[in-house]
């Protein structure tokens, strides 16, 4: 706004974020698609809510509108980032990406932390309730997954 009450017309910075809120709203358009209507009730885990990797930033990151978006639909929602603990974010902050995905009808990947890639997908598929995961970064890999059981989504993948 400052741009523009300068008589300015930031044509990349309304790019940029047009971009984010499209972004935002296809991860979700994938976990309605994995998990119907209605979200209430439902657990979601999340794993990752910085904007990248080796941060505690999350200024710019999309996951904490995602966050707050599914606890408002009245998803329980359980969070997990190496570098985040609560910060008054919607949504139980947790310990462990394991605890995040105890019990979860889906588990959503947010951020491409190293430690997200070398997780026990095996135990975290016997643990969840039902394991849909929704890809949001494209760090993993999706026919690893689908051997495992996982109802697997990325962005941009088949």
């Amino acid at each position: 706004r400052l741009a523009e009450d300068a008589g300015y017309e930031p044509f990349f910075l309304k790019a940029i974020l047009e971009k984010n809120e499209h972004q935002r709203r296809h991860i979700l358009g994938k976990v309605y698609t994995l998990l119907g209507t209605s979200l209430y009730g439902r657990t979601i885990g999340v794993l990752g809510l910085t904007f990248k990797p080796g941060t505690d930033d999350v200024r710019n990151s999309m996951a904490p509108e995602i966050v707050d978006y599914l606890d408002r639909r009245g998803a329980v929602v359980r969070t997990y980032d190496p570098m985040v603990r609560g910060n008054g974010l919607a949504g139980e902050s947790v310990g462990s990406p394991y605890e995040a995905a105890a019990g979860a009808d889906l588990l959503l990947l947010l951020t491409s932390w190293e430690e997200f890639r070398t997780l026990d997908y095996a135990r975290i598929a016997r643990e969840m309730r039902t394991p849909n995961l929704v890809d949001g970064v494209n760090a993993l890999d999706p026919a690893a997954l689908r051997r495992l059981g996982f109802t697997y989504v990325g962005v941009g993948r088949p």
